[in-house]
């Protein structure tokens, strides 16, 4: 009986070579329209954005190159926790028929079905050529968010009260999201590939990710990127390894508390109110004040930013809650509100149980960034798009080597379908 190497398939499917193209660049094509989502706004007059619409074209594309595929995909959107999704996602839609913006409100939600759809279609493909795919398109938008931001400030910087680089991004934010998801992602790949070695994911192409991710100076976003980071190192520990690091972890917390005073002198930013975290304890009180008014149906998906909110501040109209949760809570509802709660639980409960390589830690990254900010609670986004595809293509492999004795249950695939 002959022995399997680790990290190989027990079997190479035969998949033509045009096929494998195709699906090539079907990877490519989804992460560039989830990338665009959010890269700095591409608009025809004053107002009206092509973005979504660049990015629906993409996802659509990515869906109609391989239509033998649908089926199997709507099996994965049947699955939990996908199921929760296509629910929430639903429900969305639904809200066009009461929101305050009215139609606008499907409008806002096609790109987050079509996203979805396109995600699942991608199941049957290996979550690391994804990984190589995303880093690699990362790596682009770090090296032209540079010179963006070093030669036309107006567009890629925040200039006042300081620089910081936004590049090719929509915000600042939103580029430390996609730096630190990329940083994540390298390092698990790196992880995988083992001896193996790829310029995707070297340690220039990660100093070059995490140098990106320190010019935004996001403080939350960045400092949640290193926690993540050391959590992919901590659960390749051995128990008694892992012992020793908790132990050091919490004499080191007890260090920071006991020097809090000049740490939070140190981690804050001028012109920034941060005992009411730069604005967002006010929004979030004005948020559930106004949410407890229609618990249940909300004020309609994508209804936050508009004058609903403009008493919450002088002169200034915020453009979200600032938390997943109560985002949704605000605009569709409490029901809307638990079932993105019960993706994301199942997700995380599946992920530990599962022991997901990639899909995992960016999940819990994305939870902790969704305590302050607004991630996969609003509008489609690109770190929606990511954790959706992770979470198909791992949901999918799982099940094909339930007992596969490797990092994720599944083995390294990087070229066969």
């Amino acid at each position: 009986m002959p022995t399997l190497a680790p990290n190989t398939y027990p079997y190479r499917p035969t998949v033509p070579e045009p096929s494998r193209q195709w699906d090539g660049m079907r990877i490519y094509l989804f992460i560039v329209g989830a990338v665009s989502l959010e890269t700095i706004p591409l608009t025809i007059g004053d107002s009206f954005r092509l973005n979504a619409g660049v990015a629906s074209i993409c996802f659509s594309t990515v869906v109609a190159m391989r239509l033998s595929r649908l089926p199997s995909a709507i099996k994965i959107l049947a699955s939990r926790p996908m199921f929760f999704f296509m629910l929430y996602a639903a429900l969305i839609c639904t809200s066009a028929g009461w929101s305050y913006i009215g139609p606008l409100s499907l409008a806002y939600t096609i790109p987050i079905v079509l996203l979805a759809v396109a995600a699942c279609s991608l199941h049957h493909l290996s979550p690391d050529r994804t990984a190589k795919a995303l880093i690699i398109v990362s790596l682009w938008v770090a090296a032209l968010s540079w010179p963006v931001g070093l030669l036309l400030p107006e567009v890629g910087a925040v200039v006042p009260p300081e620089w910081r680089l936004n590049g090719i991004m929509l915000h600042c934010q939103r580029l430390a999201l996609l730096m630190s998801i990329a940083i994540v992602v390298s390092i698990i790949y790196r992880q995988r590939l083992g001896s193996r070695r790829s310029y995707c994911a070297s340690w220039p192409s990660i100093v070059l990710l995490a140098t990106t991710l320190a010019a935004t100076l996001t403080r939350s976003f960045t400092t949640f990127a290193i926690v993540t980071v050391l959590f992919v190192f901590a659960r390749r520990l051995r128990l008694f390894t892992l012992a020793i690091v908790a132990a050091a972890a919490c004499l080191i917390i007890v260090l920071l508390a006991l020097a809090q005073n000049y740490l939070i002198e140190a981690y804050s930013r001028d012109g920034v109110n941060n005992e009411t975290l730069s604005g967002r304890t006010t929004i979030w009180q004005n948020t559930w004040d106004m949410a407890l008014e229609r618990p249940w149906t909300g004020y309609g998906f994508g209804s936050f930013y508009t004058e609903l909110t403009s008493d919450f501040f002088l002169n200034y109209l915020a453009p979200h809650a600032h938390n997943d949760l109560l985002n949704i809570l605000f605009e569709t509802g409490a029901v809307a509100a638990l079932l993105m709660a019960c993706f994301l639980f199942y997700s995380v409960i599946r992920s530990l149980y599962k022991s997901y390589t990639y899909c995992g830690p960016i999940l819990l990254y994305i939870i902790a960034c969704g305590i302050t900010g607004v991630i996969v609670g609003g509008k489609a986004s690109t770190a929606m798009a990511i954790l959706l595809v992770f979470a198909a293509q791992e949901l999918s492999f799982t099940r094909s080597y339930p007992r596969n004795p490797v990092i994720a249950k599944y083995p390294l695939q990087l070229h066969a379908n």
